[in-house]
């Protein structure tokens, strides 16, 4: 790989999707890092991997596949393997990144105090707050959608 200093890695790379990929292994994380310095120079989520990765992430050849194979199996990317060629790599949606195994958790944090005194009808109205008289809402997130 040439001396280019006008590259840079794009963003915004999620946080949960980063966040799970170092829980993986630094050589791992390392790896999560270059895939999304591919999509910002391919513009694209899927995209076939070339020799400038192992330059790129200083990782050999070994360690590279074993990495691709734990993002994989975390449910971060899907890969495509080719024999005897690179691999052809797409990054998965973030808002799903690794929630295979996990229990869902609560979207809203209610304590019995609150719940008595909004069934009494006394005290702060918590339901309706800013954010939903500005229109947002947590069943209305926006998910991303990368293929």
């Amino acid at each position: 790989m040439q001396t280019k200093l006008h590259l840079f890695t794009k963003g915004p790379i999620p946080y949960c999707w980063s966040y799970r990929a170092n829980q993986l292994g630094a050589a791992t994380g390392v790896i999560a890092q270059c895939l999304w310095f591919y999509v910002g120079i391919i513009s694209s989520y899927t995209f076939k991997l070339d020799g400038n990765i192992d330059v790129l992430s200083g990782i050999s050849r070994q360690s590279r596949q074993k990495c691709l194979k734990r993002l994989h199996d975390a449910g971060l990317i899907k890969l495509a393997l080719l024999r005897g060629a690179y691999p052809i790599v797409t990054i998965l949606d973030a808002g799903q990144a690794g929630r295979r195994n996990q229990t869902p958790t609560p979207t809203a944090l209610e304590t019995k105090t609150f719940d008595a005194l909004a069934k009494a009808g006394t005290g702060p109205n918590l339901r309706e707050t800013n954010f939903q008289k500005q229109g947002y809402s947590h069943e209305k997130q926006t998910t991303l959608n990368f293929s």
